[in-house]
């Protein structure tokens, strides 16, 4: 049987910290070009963010509009290792069979190791398939064994495993025969285990509940879950929030390495559709359609970061079980031990209480358990971390052999070493410090960038440039990407307010065909003028450019002379007693209201108002708006192509609010603390329609019947 050493090794509770980050996959869906997947520096940068090289997807060549082989080369050119399922339903052949094989043997030309697996049929029970003119589960045993054996015979393969096909003991389908004690089907069983209603993962991803073709009786062989996960499309349907998705996904991952899984991949990457988007939006992703990181991607990067280990026998060393213990720990919790391959180790705690009411479709508060972990010997450092706050220790301790923490609903990590002294216990490798920063150009405007390298037969080189204008002569980057390091780089000039483009070169690659043979530059943050750059890592594996967006953010307080503003970037405006023309050209502008009369003209950004005692005039743009009414103050608002979202506060409120142009089914208005509807009277007057409210605040709305007007509240 095919085996992979660095995962296989995961049995007992004291596992390695290199080990269990590569049991960690996520489902993709590169062959698919009609949303977000089509941006193939997206997903490689995702899959940065993450810190996951291990991807599961369908193979594809350009046919019928997908993405050309070229997209997977590329990516594995970057480090992603992949497994291939081989059919996703419908009628397969051995010619077939034959042309996908092909596809992934040129994966793997290309990038020697870059095929870890190939997958049988995917969910039968779902998407029911023929091989060979033969239906039902048979077809699909006929397919696997077909699979195996072509894989196996195929030297371009060669250490290839093979996984079985899902869909098994679902439904209609039989459970079918156990591939471990089976010859000739696969080398992982494999299966979907998705948590139902919102529950806790480990009553779903155990062996017993998930294998249902083998048995605790004759012990469980190398198994994978190609898919699992909860989408965060939550109410009472099986979805929950993003909260709870983050808290029960670092759950789940932890469950499968104490459970002996050897990978585990998370459906999926990204929500690639738009919410109302004809392919739909099933709400799984960890990227939300924006490419933003929900909570569970921003949680996985954290554990990622903290488990780390850039050693050089971070994969091969034999982990030295840890004597520690917990007590307190309540019986839905569990533990793990990883160690690095510098010593240091890693435990991990965690409960797993029912937090998602599915009949609410809400979020239960977990009750805070008091929990002692016994170390079993001194150290000098204890750090402890919690993955769903940061990367960064929340807590550290000296010279101490016991932790007491306190555990909800997610992991907290307890890492301990001695950097400074030792007590007893292993001692770690020497802490590298970080290169020293680097300034280019001169002026009052700062760019702020965070580089870091994999070095290889020399330094990564590379030159930055602002607006197209390059800064500074050519620069070489040394801060060590594996080990977490960064350098500073402050680039110095006269930039101005607004939006900018950064352009990093990088112009000496170099790739000697595995992964600690390759140079490669990688910008980790930036800065503009001190304000942190959201979106601002880029990943070169090749030479080239690569570009990304900074921008200004800038406070204006306005006093009694008041005047205009015209904003240019994220900004914010404080009115004072004067009267204030706001042109908000920027990506994004918030006023704060004064008593001065304010005017605000949007444009493209998405602009928040806070409206103060003066009176407000507003013109809406193609961007969100966002208006909040103050108490007893008149505001006109003609609202434009965007979206519009009034917020009426009980008690803050009781002015008027004219609005124009109000779009039902798009604009909303919300009504916060007030009792029953908070409605008093609707009214219908020339040319509109007219709603007080319970605190006398009065709603003027400009061309909208009163037989449409129940459809304004959100």
């Amino acid at each position: 049987m095919a085996t992979d050493a660095s995962v296989n090794g995961l049995s007992g509770h004291t596992i390695t910290a290199s080990g269990f980050l590569n049991t960690l996959g996520v489902d993709t869906h590169i062959p698919y070009t009609d949303g977000g997947y089509a941006n193939l520096a997206n997903d490689a940068a995702d899959l940065a963010y993450l810190g996951i090289t291990n991807v599961r997807d369908g193979i594809s060549n350009g046919a019928n509009g997908s993405a050309p082989l070229s997209s997977f080369i590329t990516l594995a050119k970057q480090g992603i290792k992949f497994t291939f399922v081989i059919a996703g339903g419908g009628a397969v052949t051995t010619a077939s069979l034959r042309a996908q094989l092909a596809l992934i043997d040129q994966v793997n030309e290309a990038v020697p190791g870059s095929v870890v697996a190939v997958e049988g049929a995917n969910e039968i029970n779902n998407f029911p398939i023929t091989f060979n003119g033969v239906g039902g589960e048979q077809g699909a045993l006929n397919l696997q064994s077909a699979l195996y054996s072509a894989v196996h015979s195929d030297p371009n393969l060669s250490g290839v495993a093979v996984d079985y096909f899902t869909g098994y003991g679902a439904g209609s389908d039989a459970t079918g025969p156990n591939p471990t004690t089976t010859a000739g089907l696969a080398d992982y069983d494999t299966q979907h285990p998705y948590p139902n209603g919102g529950q806790a993962p480990e009553k779903w991803v155990t062996p017993t509940q998930a294998l249902g073709n083998e048995s605790a009786a004759t012990g469980f062989g190398p198994a994978v879950f190609t898919e699992t996960g909860y989408t965060t499309n939550g109410g009472t349907s099986g979805g929950v929030n993003a909260d709870v998705q983050a808290k029960y996904t670092l759950d789940l991952l932890l469950d499968d390495a104490a459970n002996g899984i050897s990978r585990t991949y998370l459906y999926q990457l990204m929500d690639a559709y738009k919410p109302g988007s004809p392919q739909g939006d099933d709400g799984y992703g960890l990227f939300d359609p924006s490419n933003a990181p929900k909570e569970a991607a921003t949680a996985i990067h954290d554990l990622v970061s903290v488990l780390a280990d850039p050693g050089a026998a971070a994969a091969s060393f034999t982990p030295t079980p840890l004597a520690y213990s917990v007590t307190g720990l309540p019986a839905t919790g569990n533990s793990v031990a990883l160690e690095k391959s510098n010593g240091a180790y890693d435990i991990a705690v965690w409960n797993e209480p029912r937090i998602w009411n599915e009949a609410l479709g809400t979020e239960i508060t977990a009750a805070s358990t008091p929990v002692t972990v016994q170390l079993g010997r001194t150290y000098g450092t204890v750090e402890i971390f919690d993955p769903l706050v940061s990367a960064t220790a929340i807590s550290t301790l000296t010279d101490a052999s016991s932790v007491k923490i306190s555990v909800t609903d997610h992991p907290l990590i307890i890492q301990v070493a001695n950097p400074t002294g030792i007590k007893s216990g292993p001692i770690p490798a020497p802490v590298v410090p970080a290169p020293a920063s680097v300034t280019v150009g001169s002026g009052p405007d700062t760019i702020g960038l965070e580089i870091a390298e994999d070095a290889y037969l020399g330094n990564a080189r590379f030159t930055i440039s602002i607006d197209g204008k390059q800064v500074g002569g050519t620069q070489t980057a040394q801060a060590s990407h594996a080990a977490g390091q960064s350098q500073d780089f402050r680039v110095e000039g006269r930039f101005g307010a607004g939006q900018h483009t950064v352009t990093v070169d990088f112009l000496n690659d170099l790739y000697a065909g595995t992964s600690s043979t390759d140079r490669n530059l990688y910008v980790t943050g930036a800065s503009f003028d001190g304000a942190a750059q959201p979106g601002a890592q880029l990943s070169l594996y090749s030479d080239g450019t690569q570009s990304f967006k900074v921008v200004s953010s800038t406070t204006y307080s306005e006093g009694a002379a008041g005047g205009t503003v015209t904003t240019l970037g994220r900004d914010t405006v404080d009115i004072g007693t004067g009267s204030v023309t706001i042109h908000a050209d920027g990506p994004s502008t918030k006023v704060v209201g004064g008593a001065g009369a304010m005017k605000f003209i949007a444009s493209s950004g998405n602009d928040l108002i806070l409206a103060g005692s003066g009176a407000s005039t507003v013109t809406g743009g193609s961007g969100t708006l966002s208006f909040t009414a103050a108490k007893d103050a008149a505001a006109s608002i003609t609202a434009g192509s965007g979206r519009e979202v009034f917020d009426l506060v009980q008690g803050q409120a009781g002015g008027t609010l004219a609005i124009s142009g109000f779009k039902s089914g798009t604009d909303s208005i919300h009504l916060q603390g007030y009792a029953g509807t908070g409605l008093q009277s609707e009214v219908s007057y020339a040319g509109g329609t007219l709603i007080t409210l319970t605190d006398h605040t009065r709603i003027a709305l400009a061309g909208l019947s009163a037989s449409s007007s129940h459809t304004v509240f959100g």
